[in-house]
């Protein structure tokens, strides 16, 4: 099986990416604390954690190229804070190594985001081993219905959990086994879970009725086993498949956009390619149109990004965050087809040619 997480690492899967947050929030007692975050980030993952655990964001603005945290921005605000949330911005890898002397020396908490990075390299050591911990949001990047990852450094004592209260349903198993790995089956068959599993008691985020915890205890509980089996099953089956397969349309795609002048995010070594995000010259909203009405699967992500809409009087701090608000897309390649893929650039030439 192959091992997305750094070597002498030894995951804690929880049931969400938000409840590994969370679990570091008890962890480090960041209950009223301050918490670096960028500007350009999703609020449904951070507010209704903040909004439990009465923690203030500290909102800094990104780079529009690789929409990671400006450093010469960020810097003065280690003084002040007490943890800082590092992204791996759609998969490319952050120098994490940069802020983590910076952090340290005012005993700043560093968490990096690895959301949508499994697997994702810097310098050649995969992601998720220089922060004090690192988060991983595994229905991002994997065929599962839901869960997360928690890693801690090996300075820390492993994080402990509360055992999870699902029982396993062998026929979602055999589903499972049975159909291809491919994450365009997921939508489908997460309604058949929802049924068969019923109401879940975990910690969950929900944008309707925040952040809950079904229990009333702080405790964070561990992954249900479906979703663990269901993880492994993938990392053992289709891994590095489907690394490969991400790799391959990716490098179609880029080659196509950054031809009709579309600003994709940087190729660097080690990049995970779940996603492909590149902002758009001219109307994005039109093009946006004109690829849904043919069934295209492009996305634009937080059209008001946490960072804009929680600091609305200060928005001209954030210019970066503004930018990509207005003109980024992205492309869910792990979603993607084959012939989807030929039909997105199909659809691009027509746009842009015609």
């Amino acid at each position: 099986m192959v091992d997305p997480f750094p070597e002498r690492s030894s995951p804690a899967y929880t049931v969400s990416g938000s409840a590994a947050l969370e679990r570091v929030i008890q962890r480090e007692s960041l209950r009223g604390s301050r918490l670096l975050v960028p500007a350009f980030i999703c609020e449904r993952f951070l507010q209704p954690i903040v909004d439990q655990y009465e923690i203030e964001p500290v909102f800094v603005d990104v780079d529009t190229e690789t929409y990671h945290l400006e450093f010469d921005h960020a810097r003065p605000h280690l003084r002040d804070v007490d943890a800082a949330l590092f992204v791996h911005a759609f998969g490319l890898p952050a120098p994490i190594e940069r802020w983590v002397d910076h952090c340290r020396e005012h005993d700043v908490v560093v968490i990096e985001d690895c959301a949508r990075a499994l697997s994702a390299r810097c310098d050649g050591q995969l992601v998720g081993g220089c922060g004090d911990y690192a988060i991983f949001s595994l229905s991002k990047v994997a065929p599962v219905f839901t869960g997360g990852a928690l890693l801690t450094h090996s300075e820390r004592p492993r994080v402990e959990l509360a055992p999870a209260t699902i029982s396993v349903d062998l026929f979602v198993k055999f589903l499972y086994t049975a159909l291809p790995w491919e994450l365009p089956y997921k939508n489908r068959l997460s309604a058949l879970y929802e049924r068969l599993i019923g109401n879940r008691r975990y910690v969950t985020q929900d944008p309707e009725f925040g952040y809950q915890n079904a229990d009333e205890t702080p405790s964070v509980r561990e992954l249900d086993p479906i979703n663990r089996w269901l993880f492994e099953c993938y990392l053992r089956r289709a891994f590095p498949h489907a690394l490969g397969r991400h790799r391959s349309i990716a490098d179609s795609l880029r080659t196509v956009l950054e031809r009709y002048g579309l600003d994709v995010q940087p190729d660097a070594p080690g990049r995970a390619n779940y996603v492909l995000p590149a902002t758009v010259p001219g109307d994005r909203d039109a093009l946006v149109d004109y690829l849904r009405a043919r069934g295209t699967p492009v996305q634009v992500i937080w059209n008001e990004p946490w960072g804009l809409s929680a600091d609305q009087s200060h928005a001209d701090r954030y210019p970066g965050t503004q930018f990509l608000a207005e003109n980024i897309i992205t492309i869910p390649i792990a979603a993607l087809t084959r012939s989807e893929t030929a039909r997105l650039i199909q659809n691009l030439h027509a746009y842009y040619q015609g």
